[in-house]
């Protein structure tokens, strides 16, 4: 299980990070004059595109949601993809900027997430998220540098 889920998500984080880079060249741009943005860009490609899309729950009691009634032990499916871009939580939820402040998202479902070495992959300096991005020679695409944590 850890080495599928920790496998997946990682990969899927980095993929959809990269192609939002890509789609977003002003950001990018961003990232590459000022290193220190990479957990803004970690944290903003976890919400735009959650490397988790949807989440299956059982109700531990019966809830009314939306005019529904749910009732105890029934299975609920988070969608975490919708509601990291609910208007009435993000404004402007569609679009990727590294200057979303105060946005806490649903990537890994509900809460903090916990990582076995304590700490989170975005800390507040960047250590160990994708360090400086650099062009790689003759293609125009990002190329990380590893920034040892």
């Amino acid at each position: 299980m850890l080495l599928v889920a920790g496998h997946e998500t990682t990969g899927n984080l980095l993929s959809n990070g990269l192609l939002a880079l890509l789609r977003h060249p002003g950001e990018l741009g961003r990232l590459r004059a000022d290193p220190g943005l990479a957990s803004a860009a970690v944290e903003e490609a976890l919400r735009v595109d959650a490397p988790v899309q949807l989440v299956g729950r059982v109700a531990k009691e019966a809830h009314t949601v939306a005019g529904m009634e749910l009732p105890a032990r029934a299975w609920v499916v988070l969608l975490a993809g919708a509601a990291n871009r609910d208007p009435a939580r993000f404004p402007d939820p569609d679009r990727f900027t590294l200057d979303r402040a105060n946005a806490p998202h649903l990537a890994f479902s509900l809460g903090p997430h916990s990582w076995l070495s304590g700490s989170s992959p975005t800390p507040a300096d960047g250590r160990s998220a994708p360090g400086p991005v650099r062009e790689t020679p003759g293609s125009g695409l990002p190329c990380f540098d590893h920034v040892p944590g």
